[in-house]
């Protein structure tokens, strides 16, 4: 498996008694530190959120988590509308379109980390969400069983189908990939308003696995581009905006005030972004 540190290979190759003995105690701490203990915390909106001792959550406690992000999902969904959430994590944006959907607009999300899941679940009951659906899948480029990587810190936004750069350690699990346009086509969903994407670097498989939905529905789009993400996967994020280019959407970086700029290729990129069909770029004037 590739690592640009040489890291895995070198675990690989050590004692194997050791490895999995550490294994074991990797195993039982994930399952330990999945038994929520949570702390509530009303967000901006109104709903309850339930707190962990991790990163995201202790910047959500602060209200300081992607408020520029939170701002522009707000003027872009409207009662009715379908969102998916490719790599929900707790919940955040989940919770934020569920209420703002309403009872007959749609959240899909895709989490393939049964500990985040969990956290999903507990914000749903919390808040009597019911215009929610969970999946376990990963989103990607093609139908397969992959290895994706649990964090065991506090950065459990972290998680990944690559190894998490940054990230201490990490436990390894088998789960399910799927294209988008597989879900999408065989699930008969229908309309889709608005993709949030942060998946830690897959964004460009998942755009690629989900080009005909695209095409079809033409939806907002929100990702990240990270170098720091996409390093693992060999690519850089200007192959993400390159696909969003050739799908006919225009690139904008989401600013901390919550203004829009072009995009403009830059030396290393830690942004998220909002791609709007050309078609739709009369429509941005109500986001500003």
């Amino acid at each position: 498996m590739y690592d640009s540190e040489g890291r895995f290979e070198r675990m690989r190759n050590r004692n194997p008694l050791k490895q999995a003995l550490k294994t074991f105690l990797f195993q039982s701490y994930y399952y330990a530190t999945s038994i929520p203990v949570p702390f509530p915390k009303r967000l901006p909106w109104g709903d309850w959120w339930l707190s962990w001792n991790d990163e995201p959550s202790r910047l959500v406690r602060a209200y300081s988590f992607e408020s520029a992000e939170t701002g522009l999902i707000k003027k872009i969904l409207k009662p009715d509308m379908t969102m998916i959430d490719a790599g929900a994590h707790h919940g955040y944006y989940t919770l934020l379109a569920s209420s703002l959907l309403g009872d007959r607009g749609r959240v899909v999300c895709f989490e393939p980390s049964p500990r985040e899941r969990q956290w999903i679940w507990m914000h749903l009951i919390a808040n009597g969400r019911k215009n929610v659906k969970i999946e376990k899948s990963a989103l990607g480029s093609t139908t397969e069983m992959a290895e994706f990587f649990l964090s065991l810190d506090k950065q459990t936004g972290c998680n990944s189908l690559r190894y998490p750069k940054g990230v201490r350690y990490s436990l390894p699990i088998k789960v399910p990939v799927i294209p988008l346009d597989e879900y999408y086509f065989h699930s008969g969903m229908g309309r889709l308003d608005l993709i949030k994407m942060d998946v830690e670097g897959a964004e460009r498989d998942v755009l690629i696995g989900g080009s005909g939905c695209i095409q079809k529905t033409r939806p907002w789009i929100i990702c990240e581009l990270s170098d720091i993400r996409t390093l693992r996967w060999k690519y850089r994020p200007t192959e993400t905006v390159k696909i969003l280019e050739k799908y006919g959407y225009a690139c904008h970086f989401i600013r901390p005030d919550g203004g829009l700029e072009p995009h403009w290729e830059k030396p290393v990129y830690e942004d998220n972004i909002l791609a709007v069909p050309n078609e739709r770029l009369a429509a941005m004037g109500n986001l500003t």
